[in-house]
């Protein structure tokens, strides 16, 4: 798996789904070629900052339970950014990453970067799931 996110779910999902490493795309090219290498023979390929979010969430006693606004049902200690709520703001009226990128004068890649951050702080990665909690947040 090569990507830019290197949040704990999209970490476990890819190793769960057959995924045989975990690599972010600011890697060195030649450390990308002995990676594929290496996984192309079979070995597990995860860099070391990688392997301490998996170990750290392992040995954490809420390991897998969900965190933030589905934990807690309220959203007291829920804490955004200026920037998150105009995220929020937007995707509660269905804007789609792309819509909210042009709006807000950013690459939808920073969109989806805040949107994963606003996923984290409530407990979610399902965005229709995010938008309806986000919507009873905001009182309707």
């Amino acid at each position: 798996m090569l990507t830019t996110f290197d949040e704990d779910d999209y970490i476990i999902e890819a190793l769960a789904s057959g995924a045989v490493g975990f690599l972010l795309k600011d890697i060195q090219s030649d450390k990308l070629l002995q990676a594929i290498r290496d996984a192309a023979r079979g070995e597990m390929m995860l860099p070391a900052g990688i392997a301490a979010k998996l170990a750290a969430r392992l040995a954490s006693p809420h390991a897998g339970k969900p965190t933030g606004l589905r934990a807690r049902g309220r959203t007291d200690g829920l804490k955004f950014t200026d920037r998150e709520l105009s995220i929020i703001a937007l995707m509660v009226e269905g804007r789609t990453n792309r819509e909210i990128a042009g709006q807000l004068f950013m690459s939808e890649g920073t969109v989806k970067n805040y949107v994963s951050t606003i996923y984290d702080k409530i407990g979610t990665n399902d965005r229709t799931q995010a938008v309806i909690w986000l919507k009873e947040m905001a009182g309707g």
